[in-house]
């Protein structure tokens, strides 16, 4: 005998192999936007040399030994583009939770609403959006962390190392968007599998 959608192991088995996976991507990608958030406040670049900074991806400097005034000082001559990935991290965490509400508020079977697909699509978006950020401060975190003047005063390049906190924003950022990809393609095939079995 046919099982029908009234029957509940029908439901059940629904459920499990219709939202199982969804939410735990779902999860997975809260982490990623929660990681490039806080990834934002660490060290994106240091060096090993002079009196040692260390520059976080906000713009703050911590230098061993130097007195508060000093630091402020230089902390006035530093970009802040882990701005934007304070930002776009938060982004992806907020369509990380519309996608889950989505699926929560459909009932018996797990379809794809507008609004969760166009919270996976802003998830990627801000997931490219920081890997672009990621990768630019990657290639020249001196140029990137530190204003022009600060070149312009030595005559030279600012040389600084990437910082752990800048790999893990960028390994974060493609997590997300391998996630944010799989969950969109996840929510478009159960939306057809739904108007699939759909009475005619």
């Amino acid at each position: 005998m046919a099982l029908g959608p009234a029957d509940p192991c029908h439901r059940h088995t629904g459920r499990v192999t219709r939202s199982a996976v969804p939410h735990i991507l779902d999860a997975v990608l809260a982490a990623c936007g929660l990681t490039v958030l806080v990834c934002s406040f660490l060290t994106w670049g240091s060096s090993d040399q002079g009196v040692h900074p260390s520059v976080s991806g906000t713009g703050s400097i911590s230098v061993p030994g130097a007195a508060a005034d000093d630091v402020a000082f230089l902390e006035r001559y530093t970009n802040h583009p882990g701005s934007f990935t304070v930002l776009t991290g938060a982004l992806i965490m907020v369509a990380a939770a519309m996608v889950w509400l989505g699926g929560r508020r459909i009932g018996r079977v797990h379809i794809a609403t507008a609004w969760s697909l166009f919270a996976v699509a802003v998830g990627m978006l801000c997931s490219v959006v920081t890997m672009a950020v990621t990768i630019w401060c990657m290639v020249d975190p001196g140029g990137a962390l530190f204003d022009t003047q600060v070149a312009e005063a030595m005559n030279s390049s600012v040389d600084l190392a990437v910082g752990p906190g800048l790999v893990v924003a960028l390994a974060g950022a493609i997590l997300a968007l391998v996630t944010a990809a799989g969950l969109g393609a996840g929510l478009i095939i159960d939306r057809i599998t739904a108007r699939a079995a759909q009475p005619r």
